[in-house]
């Protein structure tokens, strides 16, 4: 074979770059059959997770996904005359290096064999800058090369077409994490810094009524009655009544008057919770732990879709808590939005996992994974 006719590496790079955008939408499609539909999204997963986006067994999607790649490329290498859509766009074909189309065999060879290319850095695939006959480590495994189509040089117009929308492509990947990084981390300073602010700011008079509702929770959590818990609450309600009369636009206050609400008491209501917390949230709109729980307790009060609102506000300040997606998976899950209610609920899942090594969300998770297998009857 002429010299002329192997493929540089640019144009094979690019012709890879091709089809691996036509795979990411693929699984982009297959990330929607299974409850996953955002791209950004899934990607994120993946790269939480230190998972290979295409090729990840230990998901049902990612199988999935890894055999469509393999179809594909495989497929186009046999049946086009070595020629994947990206290929045919830079005008160059795989074939046996005594010039024979690919066969089944050899296909499959080359296909895994990429893998020893990728592994040790893509190493394999920088070595067809310097190989005479242009041969990646994988060419030389399965004895192919690829070269030009009928002694046509690349697609060059195609190729700089695609360098230019890969840049766009990874450029607006860059800055959505970094927007998604700063909004994520302005979210959740804010929400510590408020809490730790209107703490500070308390009077001596004021605290004094705020340290007591802390020593009265802490009762309430070890009551084994209910009327052990009421009495315990009531009066707890009472201490923060009397420490916002004092201080009515301090937002811890009324974030844990929300919170005494939904223990069991004599003297308000879930209403009176959720109209407490909601003040709350207007004090300091971007506290993400008070925007959870407006939506919570209208969660609770049965408004489901308003829930979804304030849970989505929730996660756009910080969208990395366990237990806003559980409370955005069951509003979903309450409206019958079931691909989303499974979406949040499988990343609640993954994030108390992730903090689970004393074993404190088993319950937690168990009660979760039984709102997802409710979902899928």
């Amino acid at each position: 074979m002429e010299d002329q006719k192997y493929a540089n590496f640019w144009d094979r790079f690019v012709a890879v770059m091709i089809d691996g955008f036509i795979l990411m939408a693929v699984g982009w499609g297959i990330g929607n059959m299974f409850g996953i539909n955002n791209f950004f999204e899934q990607m994120k997963l993946a790269v939480e997770q230190g998972e290979n986006y295409v090729a990840n067994p230990n998901s049902l999607r990612s199988l999935l996904t890894l055999a469509i790649s393999v179809a594909y490329t495989v497929g186009f290498w046999v049946k086009h005359e070595g020629q994947t859509p990206g290929k045919r766009a830079m005008k160059i074909q795989v074939v046996k290096t005594n010039g024979e189309e690919l066969d089944w065999f050899t296909a499959g060879v080359r296909y895994i064999s990429q893998w020893v290319s990728t592994i040790p850095f893509f190493l394999g695939y920088l070595w067809v800058v310097f190989d005479k006959k242009k041969q990646g480590w994988h060419d030389k495994i399965a004895r192919t090369y690829v070269v030009y189509k009928d002694k046509e040089r690349g697609g060059k117009l195609t190729g700089i077409f695609v360098f230019i929308i890969m840049l766009l492509f990874i450029s607006g990947m860059f800055g959505y994490g970094v927007y998604t990084a700063y909004t994520a981390s302005r979210g959740e300073t804010q929400s510590r810094r408020s809490v730790q602010e209107n703490k500070e700011e308390m009077s001596e008079e004021v605290k004094a009524y705020y340290d007591r509702s802390r020593e009265l929770f802490a009762q309430i959590k070890e009551a084994e009655t209910k009327e052990e818990t009421i009495k315990l609450n009531d009066e707890n309600i009472e201490e923060l009544k009397a420490a916002i009369e004092l201080d009515e636009n301090n937002a811890e206050l009324w974030n844990s008057l929300g919170s005494a609400y939904t223990w069991w008491n004599s003297t308000g209501t879930l209403e009176a919770g959720l109209a407490a917390y909601q003040k709350a949230l207007e004090l300091v709109p971007e506290n993400a732990f008070y925007a959870e729980n407006v939506g919570m307790m209208l969660n609770k009060i049965g408004r489901h879709e308003d829930a979804v609102l304030s849970l989505k506000h929730a996660l756009r300040l910080k969208e990395n808590y366990a237990s806003t997606h559980k409370e955005l998976g069951f509003a979903y899950g309450r409206l019958k939005i079931k691909d989303d209610a499974k979406t949040h609920l499988n990343r609640a899942v993954e994030l108390f996992s992730a903090d689970n090594e004393d074993g404190r969300h088993d319950q937690e998770i168990l009660t979760i994974q039984k709102w997802i297998s409710q979902l899928e009857e």
